[in-house]
């Protein structure tokens, strides 16, 4: 799942009015997010929507559609498409009528990669090149970057590999340009990922390893378990079986770490694989074992949040209809205690 920069620090910057001090909710990295949101993207969605119902009460337009766009992404993150594109949907309808140019970039930019998970390639490529385009009239260079990542991983859902690293070396180039480590991370993986694709695995493998020692500068640990495997199974792919046990190991250790359910499954189902090809069969049935236990048990989890996500974005419209029916029953006495007073 690509992460938007913008949605990111958005998200984390209004958990900060809840979760205390200031100076102690630091918008740092990825990292913070991404423990809140995939660990306990209940906990997330209660955040934010506690902010939503102020700006609501408080009649903040732009601090609701900051919060509408920021619960669209979440949704998104939890596999809730259509729910996202009607949040996405509201906060640009408001972003709109501000004129809030970048914000609604950021926003058009979200619902391309919404479109990608869709398959609506040819919608996605439209709010890309919208976001683009304001981006570049706006001389916003992290958003200009961020959306021609974007296009380069449309163009390579649709196996146009050629236009996928045009636009993957133009977003890293301005990345390197503007000092951002995260995103020249994530290019760095979406490269490696293009040449796996093409069994070229030493390009591949060297771009990943760019990644990871990026990921260590920004400490982005989550973005790290991801190459790391990744170069793991580079290694396995070209039959150097023990470098492989050896990386993937690595990243199941920082999943476990981070109590990542999701990684752990997947880190374990591909120590099985590499197991069983290098013949060591006992292994691979126990790396087997403890990664259908792991799914099993992420699907449990994943059950109860889905549950408790469902329930917190319930609560906040039922929370919103409320202050907008006490807003217009306010309004009304006002007008019934003017005309009192008149006649």
């Amino acid at each position: 799942m690509r992460i938007s920069d913008k949605i990111i620090f958005l998200i984390l910057f209004i958990a900060q009015a809840f979760i205390g001090d200031t100076a102690n909710a630091q918008v740092e990295s990825f990292k913070d997010i991404r423990v809140l949101s995939q660990n306990y993207p209940d906990s997330a969605i209660t955040l934010v929507k506690k902010r939503y119902a102020e700006a609501v009460g408080d009649k903040d337009l732009l601090l609701q559609a900051n919060c509408l766009q920021a619960i669209g992404w979440l949704c998104v993150n939890q596999g809730h498409y259509g729910q996202a594109q009607d949040y996405y949907f509201q906060a640009d309808r408001i972003y709109t009528q501000l004129n809030a140019k970048q914000l609604l970039a950021s926003n058009w930019s979200d619902i391309g990669e919404l479109n990608i998970f869709n398959k609506q390639h040819d919608l996605a490529k439209n709010y890309f090149n919208k976001a683009l385009h304001s981006f570049r009239a706006e001389k916003d260079k992290n958003g200009e970057a961020g959306v021609l990542g974007n296009i380069g991983h449309l163009f390579e859902k649709v196996a146009d590999y050629d236009s996928a690293f045009v636009y993957q070396m133009r977003a890293l180039a301005i990345y390197n340009e503007e000092g951002n480590k995260n995103g020249e991370a994530k290019i760095h993986e979406n490269l490696g990922s293009i040449y796996e694709d093409l069994e070229q695995y030493d390009r591949a493998f060297d771009h990943f390893e760019k990644a990871r020692d990026l990921y260590d500068e920004t400490q982005d640990n989550y973005g790290k378990i991801v190459v790391v495997n990744n170069m793991g199974d580079i290694f396995r792919k070209t039959g150097k079986f023990s470098e492989s046990i050896k990386l993937t190991k690595w990243a199941f250790d920082m999943a476990e770490k981070l109590g990542d359910v999701y990684q752990m499954s997947a880190t374990t189902k591909d120590l099985s694989k590499t197991y069983a090809l290098s013949g060591q069969m006992d292994s691979a049935y126990v790396y087997a074992e403890r990664s259908r236990k792991l799914v099993l048990e992420l699907y449990s989890v994943d059950g109860a949040r889905h549950t408790a996500f469902f329930q917190a974005l319930y609560d906040m419209n039922q929370k919103t209809e409320e202050i907008e029916q006490l807003q217009v029953t306010k309004k009304i006495n006002s007008i019934l205690l003017l005309g009192t007073i008149v006649f």
